[in-house]
C-alpha cells in the first residue's frame, strides 16, 4: 500500500510451476466476501484481464514460462473517480418514490444523483432497487434475490401503498451487523414554519434486521437518532419527527443486516412540514384514579397511526419521572411494570405515553392509586 500514490499493489516473488495446475482468486474484494469483480481472469499470466464476476480466477499451470507469475509482476490497484457529496440541497416538501436509480460510485446506487449519497455502493449491504439484475450490484449470491420477491420460501411482494420498484436493502445475504446507508441531503429550513416530519413505507418480514432513521447538520460528522423500526408483518408507514431546521442537513437511513431471511423494504419516502399537531394516544387501563392496583400493573394504550415505537414516563406528580423517565417500549400498545420495579403499596402514580412523532408536551397522562394494604388486583 502505497499512501503517497494511494494505490495497492500485488507484486509477485519467484514463482516456479507444480505438477498440477491450480486456480486462484487475484485483486482485491469488499469485507462481505466476494461481492466485488476487482480480480483478474486468464491462464497466461503476461496477458491477464480484467476479471467478468466475481468468481474470476488465474490458473498456475505446470510448465513455467507463463503458466506463473513472473517475478515482480505486478498489479496495481487506485480508487476511481469518486463522486462527491452533494452541492444542492433537496427543498421541502421532498418526495422520493425510488423509481429512477442513477449511477454513482457504481451502477444503479443512488435514487438519484442530485440529493442521494449511498454507502456502500457495491456488495451485499448496498441499497439497491429492488428488481435490478443481480450481475449490476456485485452480490455474493443470488440467493434471496428474485425480482420483486425475495425467495420461493419467504416472500415479500411489492403490493400498494409500495408500488416497484422500491429502495431494498440485501440483508438477506449480507454478513450480520453490517450497515448501509442512504444519505438524502435537505434544506430543512425550508418549507416555511411547522414540524419537519419524516414519513416511507416500509417492509420487513422477520429477523434481527433495522432501519435506524438519523440526521447530521455537520456534514455527516455526527448523527442524532430520531428513531428506528424493525419487522412487520404487512407494509407500514412510520413517521418521525425531525428537530432540526438547518439548511445543509442529511437524513440518513441506516440499515442493519442480519443475514436472515428477509431483506428490508423502503418506499415513497416524503419529508413535509406540518402545522397539525401530531395525534396523541390515549391510556385505556388502568383508568383514571383507578384504586386497589397491582404493583405490577399492566398498562394499555390506543394505537396512533404511524407511530413506530412508544415511551413511558411514570412517576409520583403529574408528568413525573421518576420512576420511569422515556423507557422505549417498542412499538406495542400494552406494557407490564416487571416484578424487579413493582410500584409501593399507598402510592399515587401519574403514567405518560407518547410516541416519537409528538412534542414533549402532547401527552396522555393517568393517575392510580395502589393502596397501602397489601391488595393485589390483576388487571
Amino acid at each position: 500500500m502505497d499512501l503517497n500514490t494511494n494505490t495497492v499493489a500485488i507484486v509477485y516473488g519467484n514463482c516456479v510451476s507444480g505438477t498440477a495446475t491450480a486456480t486462484g482468486q487475484v485483486g482485491l474484494r469488499g469485507a462481505d466476501g466476494t461481492g466485488d469483480v476487482n480480480n483478474r481472469l486468464g491462464t497466461d499470466w503476461t496477458a491477464t484481464s480484467v476479471g467478468t464476476a466475481n468468481s474470476s480466477s488465474c490458473t498456475l499451470g505446470t510448465t513455467n514460462a507463463a503458466t506463473v507469475p513472473a517475478s515482480g509482476l505486478t498489479f496495481t490497484y487506485a480508487p476511481g473517480a469518486w463522486l462527491s457529496a452533494p452541492t444542492v440541497y433537496a427543498s421541502l416538501p421532498f418526495n422520493e418514490d425510488f423509481s429512477s436509480w442513477a449511477n454513482g460510485n457504481s451502477t444503479g446506487d443512488l435514487p438519484n444523483s442530485t440529493y442521494w449519497r449511498t454507502w456502500p455502493s457495491r456488495g451485499n449491504s448496498s441499497w439497491r432497487q429492488n428488481d435490478i439484475p443481480v450481475s449490476s450490484v456485485g452480490y455474493t449470491s443470488t440467493s434471496g434475490w428474485y425480482d420483486n420477491a425475495e425467495s420461493t420460501s419467504s416472500v415479500t411482494s411489492i403490493v400498494a401503498p409500495a408500488v416497484a420498484p422500491t429502495a431494498r436493502f440485501h440483508s438477506y445475504y449480507a454478513n450480520a451487523g453490517l450497515v448501509g446507508n442512504m444519505d438524502l441531503y435537505v434544506n430543512l429550513s425550508s418549507g416555511g414554519p411547522g414540524v419537519r416530519i419524516i414519513s416511507f413505507d416500509y417492509r420487513n418480514n422477520s429477523g434481527s434486521d433495522k432501519l435506524d432513521v438519523l440526521y447530521s447538520v455537520d456534514n455527516g460528522v455526527t448523527f442524532t437518532s430520531i428513531g428506528s423500526v424493525t419487522t412487520n408483518s404487512a407494509w407500514t408507514r412510520p413517521s418521525f419527527i425531525i428537530n432540526s431546521n438547518a439548511s445543509n442537513a442529511i437524513v440518513r437511513l441506516s440499515a442493519t443486516a442480519d443475514y436472515g431471511s428477509n431483506d428490508i423494504f423502503v418506499d415513497n419516502l416524503s419529508i413535509v412540514v406540518s402545522t397539525v399537531p401530531p395525534p396523541c394516544t390515549t391510556v385505556s387501563a388502568p383508568v383514571n384514579n383507578a384504586t386497589a392496583q397491582s404493583i405490577t400493573p399492566t398498562i394499555t394504550w390506543g394505537a396512533v397511526s404511524g407511530a413506530a415505537s412508544y415511551k413511558i414516563n411514570l412517576g409520583t406528580t403529574a408528568g413525573g419521572t421518576d420512576v420511569m423517565n422515556g423507557v422505549d417500549v417498542g412499538n406495542v400498545t400494552t406494557y407490564t411494570i416487571p416484578a424487579a420495579s413493582q410500584l409501593l403499596y399507598g402510592k399515587l402514580y401519574y403514567v405518560t405515553i407518547y410516541h416519537q412523532m409528538q412534542m414533549v408536551q402532547r401527552r396522555d397522562v393517568q393517575r392510580f392509586h395502589l393502596p397501602r394494604k397489601i391488595l393485589v388486583v390483576l388487571l
